[in-house]
């Protein structure tokens, strides 16, 4: 993950050379984006692979009837 400095003012646009924030095990979607901010702007959540056997098998886990488990 990235982040570069940008300025304005006047006419121009000052871009600042990108610094790493932090390496990531990200997911390569093209149908949608991997990785989310929060609200206020200090922390990603970011889709990644935990380890190398886990991206050759897909998983999914579906909750049934996640309302109830939230009134406990």
């Amino acid at each position: 993950m990235m982040a570069v400095s940008i300025k304005t003012g006047g006419a121009a646009l000052q871009v600042a050379a990108p610094t790493e924030l932090f390496t990531t095990g990200m997911l390569a979607s093209p149908v949608m984006r991997d990785y989310d901010a929060t609200r206020d702007g200090r922390r990603f959540l970011v889709g990644t692979i935990l380890d190398a056997s886990s991206a050759t098998r897909p998983s999914s886990i579906v909750v049934l009837n996640w309302q109830e488990e939230l009134k406990k």
